[in-house]
């Protein structure tokens, strides 16, 4: 099939450009020369962006062929197609105000090209061939009407079809209820159900691992950690070895797991630091300073090569929707077979909120059933992608009068437990739990600052309302078991599973 041309689209955003050259300047606009088909568009544009990188306010003709006049062969070419008069004509075509939806417009026929290109059947939104001309207007309304990410999807759901048909291992299997399972249980004798570790060893009991296809939900308060404790178990999964600073010996990871960490507030270098405290077991204050002492420097040296060659990988989004995320695992799946995911904390945005509006053909849907759709679609993709997927929440602001720490302190939906394979609240010692811990603290290496209240497991050795007391460490994202109680406050007694 020929390619999408569109040379009065190009026409149009190069006259917005050369009119505006602000245009290029915004945080959505991606262009490049392989957006334009036309040579002399392509040299046109290459000279626009060198002139506005220079601080042009508004270009000429002129500019451009003083620009263009040391580059002979281009030059000429520019001359002989006369590039003047495309110039002064796409300008009077051109209304700057319009750029975007010229840009837009722009960005579907590329990636129409590049569906051609490889070979994909486009014709959903461009042929040329149709001669039904009832056919053909709705085939040019389709494509105006749709956008860059809608045509995507178009076509991730042919492909997600085909991965459901032929290689999904969740496929839907109709069994006697016998069937299998003598296998199945020798299996278990053979290698218990565990997934991959936590930093906690009483939560490795408690959770059986962090398992595959699994959603594990956390909630604390503002500030409360959630991110670090995260970064901890992350680091835990991926970096290659850690420093002991008790034994002064680095002990390695045996079973280093590709992992990526999703952050929508903390920015790229704040996570490097806090997983470099992690790694180190140097405070992160220490590391911002840049005050080494003469044994921590040598240290700190060593964390930073293990970093850069840990299967770990950062991603910052200060604006998201599900797409997005979703976009993100199946790149790191395919390139670094990720295992787990570690996504900073569900809330919604006017991104995350317009798409699954969209999606339910709402308007101003309610932000608790943004939320538990959210959720959900994590869920789905746990199982999906066959990963891990750790998220947080926050909880509500009255965390501090409830008795009992469970999902109806989750803020802003609480069916979002519901979704979840572990749940967990997390939460500084109130009164009766310091009162418990002050009894029996020296019997313990670290006082608790930190009490993880299960309310939920899908499948563990301990009932909901299990409390384990941890002492975490925010300057080294490291956290230190305790001891365990029910809910009443009574000790009870947790193994440490140790998972390599």
């Amino acid at each position: 099939m020929n390619l999408m041309i569109r040379e009065d689209i190009e026409q149009k955003v190069l006259g917005a450009l050369l009119l505006k050259p602000s245009n290029l300047l915004g945080s959505e606009i991606k262009l490049s020369v392989e957006d334009f088909t036309s040579r002399l568009h392509k040299i046109i544009f290459g000279c626009i962006v060198h002139l506005i990188n220079n601080g042009v306010a508004k270009i000429t003709s002129n500019d451009v062929e003083d620009f263009l006049r040391p580059y002979k062969e281009q030059y000429e070419y520019y001359t002989v197609n006369q590039g003047t008069g495309v110039i002064e004509k796409s300008k009077e075509s051109a209304e700057p105000t319009n750029f975007l939806y010229y840009y837009r417009t722009l960005k579907k026929i590329t990636l129409i090209n590049q569906l051609i290109m490889q070979g994909f059947d486009v014709s959903n939104f461009f042929s040329p061939e149709e001669i039904d001309i009832s056919k053909s207007r709705k085939i040019v309304e389709r494509f105006e009407n749709a956008t860059v990410e809608e045509i995507i999807a178009y076509y991730d759901k042919m492909l997600l079809v085909a991965r459901r048909s032929f290689i999904s291992n969740k496929e839907r299997v109709s069994i006697q209820a016998g069937e299998g399972v003598r296998q199945l249980v020798e299996k278990f004798k053979a290698s218990p159900e565990l997934g991959m570790p936590l930093s906690s060893l009483k939560l490795n009991t408690a959770f059986r691992g962090r398992r595959l296809g699994k959603l594990y939900i956390y909630s604390a308060t503002q500030g409360g950690g959630k991110s670090r404790i995260a970064m901890g178990d992350a680091g835990r999964l991926a970096a290659l070895k850690t420093y002991n600073t008790v034994t002064g010996q680095w002990e390695i990871n045996e079973h280093p797991q590709p992992t990526l960490y999703i952050s929508t507030e903390m920015e790229v270098e704040e996570l490097q630091t806090m997983i470099l405290a992690y790694i180190s077991g140097i405070n992160e204050n220490t590391i911002l300073d840049g005050s080494y002492s003469c044994e921590e420097l040598p240290i700190i040296e060593e964390a930073i090569k293990v970093l850069e060659n840990s299967p770990l990988y950062f991603e910052y989004m200060s604006s998201f929707n599900i797409a997005d995320i979703e976009e993100e695992i199946k790149t790191y799946k395919q390139q670094y077979d990720i295992q787990a995911l570690f996504f900073d904390y569900i809330h919604i945005n006017m991104k995350s909120s317009t798409e699954i509006s969209s999606k339910m053909g709402m308007r101003d849907m309610r932000e608790d059933s943004i939320l538990l759709m959210f959720t959900e679609r994590l869920k789905i993709m746990a199982n999906e992608y066959s990963i891990h997927i750790h998220t947080s929440t926050q909880v509500s602001s009255d965390w501090e009068t409830k008795e009992t720490p469970n999902q109806n302190l989750i803020r802003g939906a609480k069916s979002i437990a519901d979704k979840g394979d572990i749940g967990a609240i997390l939460l500084p010692p109130n009164k009766q739990e310091e009162a418990i811990i002050e009894g029996i603290k020296e019997k313990y290496e670290y006082t608790p600052n930190l009490v993880l209240h299960i309310y939920k497991t899908r499948i563990g050795r301990f009932p909901k309302n299990t409390k384990i007391f941890v002492y975490f460490d925010y300057g080294t994202c490291r956290m230190y078991d305790c001891f365990a109680t029910d809910k009443t406050n009574k000790l009870i007694p947790i193994d440490d599973t140790i998972i390599q």
